[in-house]
């Protein structure tokens, strides 16, 4: 019988197209910074296979506009060979294309107001353009500009109400998961409410997602206050009625407004953790059962797993969010698991025999 927690170990060919996909999300919609490109620098001096890599891949996303801002580093005179997917799912070819070539991205530019402190709009008329409902269908992501310089990003199956006053910019998190990069402002605090818990941001970056078995926030810059109404458990260092206080690289995870577990992690461990917003989901050892949980969150398809054996699976990869056909033919052509589809909408998962 397989080992049920056996990590399968990419080929090296597959680990450097892994690693210039990486590449080609960190390069999506924004330009390296000189630490990032001396890396790099030293990545395509390792091996010309690496060169090879980053321009196939960049093909297949079709960002060579990003590889022309490399020229420096990457001379284009060399023709690359396309590379195809070896099997394309028929169920999912248009919704993968989608995922692929049109992310569901969207923006919601607020009325522009006269910049300042958010008392100088905080008139009847301006309040009611101030405040409003927003969410996201399975699959979307949302962009939301507000008027006070800070940014909304929506996740999937997500809603938020938004409140701004003269003492509080309020936003109210019904569902889902949404990422917050906060514009400082000493008069008037940005908190986020969501299950009996407040979150209250200075200038900073961070997310919180709500789900069915708690809350959780991730800081990616800056540090936030988390308070809750209920007593915190013996492993925090606040007391009942205190916050906690959170920075850069800090998670931490609550069920039922009590603090269950606080996390710290390196830098490009939170990144991963939010390159939903670059509309890519990226794994590193999670279980197969982790993997599916998360991936059901983008698309309306059902993948049921087999046994325990085959859920304990550990995968890693990086996949277009919703993109139900790379991620079954990654299963099937790296980690051994047979795909067998049961309904229009349904596959089974289960480990091939050994």
């Amino acid at each position: 019988m397989a080992n049920s927690n056996r990590i399968v170990t990419l080929s090296s060919r597959e680990a450097i197209y892994l690693k210039a996909g990486e590449w080609i999300v960190r390069m999506e919609g924004r330009n390296l910074n000189n630490r990032e490109i001396e890396e790099l620098r030293e990545w395509l001096d390792e091996s010309p296979r690496h060169r090879t890599a980053l321009i196939s891949s960049a093909e297949v996303w079709d960002r060579m506009d990003a590889m022309a801002d490399l020229a420096h580093l990457l001379p284009l005179d060399q023709p690359v060979q396309k590379r195809r997917t070896k099997r394309i799912y028929a169920f999912a070819g248009t919704v993968a294309a989608m995922a692929i070539t049109v992310p569901l991205l969207y923006r919601v530019f607020a009325p522009e107001v006269a910049e300042g402190p958010i008392a100088s709009y905080a008139g009847d008329r301006v309040l009611a353009e101030l405040n409003g409902s927003y969410e996201t269908e399975i699959g979307e992501l949302e962009e939301i500009d507000l008027v006070d310089g800070s940014r909304v990003t929506l996740n999937t199956a997500t809603e938020i109400s938004v409140e701004f006053g003269t003492d509080e910019r309020a936003i109210h998190l019904i569902d889902g998961e949404a990422h917050f990069d906060v514009t400082h402002n000493e008069t008037a605090p940005f908190v986020v409410y969501v299950d009996g818990t407040t979150v209250e941001a200075v200038g900073t970056a961070f997310s919180v997602r709500k789900s069915f078995d708690g809350v959780e926030v991730t800081v990616a810059e800056g540090a936030v206050a988390v308070l809750s109404t209920a007593v915190r458990t013996p492993s925090t260092d606040a007391g009942a009625g205190e916050p906690i206080v959170l920075r850069a690289g800090q998670l931490v995870q609550m069920e039922a407004n009590v603090v269950t577990h606080i996390q710290e992690y390196a830098p490009e461990i939170i990144a991963r953790r939010l390159l939903w917003q670059e509309n890519m989901l990226a794994f590193n050892g999670e279980s197969l059962q982790e993997v599916v949980d998360e991936f059901e969150r983008y698309t309306n398809f059902n993948l049921q797993i087999a046994d325990g054996e085959t859920a304990a699976i550990r995968v890693g990869g990086y996949f277009r969010s919703g993109d139900v056909a790379g991620l079954l033919t990654s299963l099937e052509n790296n980690f051994s698991i047979s795909v067998e589809q049961v309904s229009s909408d349904t596959f089974l998962l289960s480990l091939d025999p050994p």
